[in-house]
């Protein structure tokens, strides 16, 4: 079992409080006090933590990241495999569209752009090929803009209609599951 330092214990803490605050009050108009009151801890403590109300939330956005992994299984180069992966983490993506929705409503969804930018450039400079620089910022600017909009839609398409609209954009044709 991994051991949980102190520091990260209340630095979820502080996350957690910025989220429920985000939920009540705009993002703009909250202050370092009330982040510090919601979690219990000193304003010294969340200075000492976090630069910042937005780098507070890009670390709600990794604690938040972490519940949807991609399971293992998804993360070869099949299309079963991305197909899977798409699925997964538009499930997680309706599972959450409370505070997704209420993401959009503050108007700092341009923490949440930066956020999946920083996740696609890590993960093109991780696979150790040539690609342009441009490439990360494609995915992540067609997640976060197909994301707010099924979100802010309701979720009325369905998770494989979004899925198969993924597919076919990325592979240029429709996905058809392999038979086993």
């Amino acid at each position: 079992m991994e051991k949980v330092s102190s520091t990260s214990i209340t630095k979820e803490n502080i996350a957690y409080a910025l989220v429920e605050i985000i939920k009540r009050k705009d993002f703009e108009s909250i202050t370092i006090t009330e982040i510090a009151e919601e979690a219990n801890v000193g304003r010294v403590t969340v200075y000492r933590n976090f630069s910042s109300k937005e780098a507070i939330l890009k670390y709600y956005f990794d604690i938040f990241a972490k519940r949807f992994k991609i399971p293992a299984e998804h993360i070869t180069s099949t299309d079963d495999s991305y197909y899977g992966a798409i699925i997964h983490v538009l499930n997680a993506l309706k599972r959450n569209r409370g505070f997704i929705k209420r993401i959009i409503e503050a108007n700092i969804t341009s923490v949440v752009l930066d956020y999946i930018d920083e996740q696609y450039i890590r993960m093109f400079e991780s696979r150790g090929k040539d690609y342009s620089p441009f490439i990360p910022y494609l995915y992540s600017g067609a997640v976060f803009n197909l994301a707010r909009r099924w979100v802010c839609t309701g979720c009325e398409a369905t998770v494989d209609e979004v899925a198969d609209a993924i597919f076919t954009a990325s592979h240029g044709r429709k996905y058809q599951k392999i038979s086993q």
